[in-house]
């Protein structure tokens, strides 16, 4: 039977709520949240691997035309309808754009047009796509890269995915560090390279609970656990209403950002009393 884990859904919605919040110019540290979504939807899409008695390549990607890209071609046809019945909005960039969402790679079409992520008046309602951009490209590679690592892990030691995901992740962030000290903010940003760390720390755990989650030791009792999940909580919190795009901290706060959300994973499945 498939599990249900509040404390996740409660980790997806402090997630929405603070990139609504950066929106509206509330919390100008919201943007952080992307990388909860990125660390988790790698989490568990690793997760409903392993959960497969037989991981079928086809059946993911049929899994995922249904369940991602029907919706998001729903979404981007409502929206060519209504931008039409606007009149007062001049979108000289609607084919283009428009494209480069469907075939997911919104986040280098954005790079190549220049566009700002951070900036409060932009005329495309496809300004948020760039994360799908960057998931669809994720999940295309996906299949082939757990069952090549499942297979290692399988055929030789458990270990060994986990241990090349974390030299990879290891190798990620500090791609991602240092391209922040030399390159502008939006490739920082929008580059599908400089933002992997978070999917492949996603992926790292995935494995450590897809391998080892029976062994993996925390507290038992569940108010502790509560307690510490909400402390970690707390930690997010601060990290949106404190660390602003410009601010110095920008990389190291996205880093911290996707670590802390591993951390939340655990505490919200790791002997979790509140599945279904």
């Amino acid at each position: 039977m498939k599990k249900y884990y509040i404390k996740l859904d409660i980790l997806r919605v402090i997630a929405c709520m603070a990139v609504l919040f950066f929106h509206l110019n509330l919390l100008k540290g919201g943007y952080l949240a992307v990388c909860i979504f990125f660390v988790l939807s790698a989490y568990l899409s690793c997760i409903s691997g392993f959960n497969k008695e037989k991981f079928n390549i086809l059946n993911y990607y049929k899994s995922r035309f249904i369940n991602i890209y029907i919706p998001l071609l729903v979404t981007v046809f409502i929206s060519l309808i209504i931008v039409k019945f606007i009149p007062s909005i001049n979108w000289l960039n609607l084919k283009p754009e428009t494209t480069s969402v469907l075939l997911g790679y919104n986040n280098y079409w954005q790079l190549s047009a220049n566009l700002d992520y951070f900036a409060r008046h932009i005329s495309s309602p496809f300004i948020h796509f760039w994360y799908i951009g960057i998931f669809l490209q994720f999940e295309l590679i996906f299949p082939f890269i757990f069952l090549i690592l499942k297979k290692l892990g399988d055929k030789l030691k458990k270990i060994v995915p986990i241990i090349i995901l974390s030299l990879l992740s290891i190798l990620s962030i500090l791609y991602f560090y240092k391209t922040s000290l030399n390159d502008n903010l939006m490739f920082i940003y929008y580059d599908t390279f400089t933002r992997s760390f978070s999917l492949t720390l996603g992926l790292t755990l995935g494995f450590i609970h897809g391998y080892y989650k029976d062994k993996i030791k925390i507290s038992n009792n569940k108010i502790v656990n509560s307690i510490i999940f909400i402390c970690y909580l707390l930690g997010f919190i601060f990290l949106f209403f404190t660390v602003e795009s410009t601010s110095k901290y920008f990389a190291i706060s996205m880093i911290l950002i996707s670590l802390l959300t591993m951390r939340l994973i655990d505490y919200a499945v790791i002997n979790s009393k509140d599945n279904l």
